[in-house]
């Protein structure tokens, strides 16, 4: 509980720096709503549907990715020696982490999510939009896990950085939007396809 409350504290603490993130969220998801918005009383139609939610998902771990790996790393001096102390197990400190970060996650989705969803004119029903909410929230949380991984795996910020950015950037490439799944090289039983 005391390893929980530090990491809400530690998020909250850095108010600059928590203002800077949701400002770009809020930048990013405005950009991307008025490139959709001005469609009138018409409904998108199924390609321009996919291209937003695509686009949505291509940009959102950007943001995220080395916010959290930077993050890692300067925790990391000070995980080693709470350990060697014996003051609480890898597991607790984990499971610390990922609660004290969730409202932060439900934050920056909210920021995120709802100038898109209501500038591009998407569908208007309650449930809907929720489950919209609860997809862009588990793209934000997928990339957390995923640079939580690649920064506790790698020894250093800048080679953790780069992996985890070409990660990232191999698993939204082979997502099969930007390059046609019968044209790669790697097929569509690849494990990476998959990814995104």
């Amino acid at each position: 509980m005391l390893s929980l409350r530090r990491h809400m504290y530690n998020d909250f603490r850095d108010l600059v720096s928590l203002l800077v993130r949701g400002f770009e969220a809020l930048l990013m998801s405005l950009l991307v709503g008025f490139l959709y918005y001005g469609a009138g009383e018409e409904r998108l139609n199924i390609q321009d549907t996919v291209a937003l939610l695509y686009m949505m998902g291509a940009l959102t771990p950007f943001a995220v990715v080395l916010d959290v790996i930077a993050k890692c790393h300067t925790e990391r001096a000070m995980l080693y020696h709470e350990l060697e102390d014996g003051m609480y197990s890898v597991t607790s400190y984990f499971f610390a982490k990922v609660l004290g970060e969730l409202p932060e996650h439900c934050v920056f989705t909210l920021v995120y999510g709802l100038p898109i969803y209501w500038l591009a004119g998407l569908h208007e029903a309650a449930d809907r939009f929720l489950l919209f909410l609860l997809l862009v929230w588990l793209m934000v949380y997928g990339s957390r896990a995923m640079a939580l991984f690649v920064a506790a795996a790698l020894p250093t910020l800048q080679t953790s950085a780069f992996i985890g950015n070409a990660l990232f950037t191999v698993f939204y490439l082979t997502g099969g939007f930007v390059i046609s799944l019968e044209n790669m090289w790697l097929g569509e039983e690849a494990v990476i396809v998959s990814g995104y």
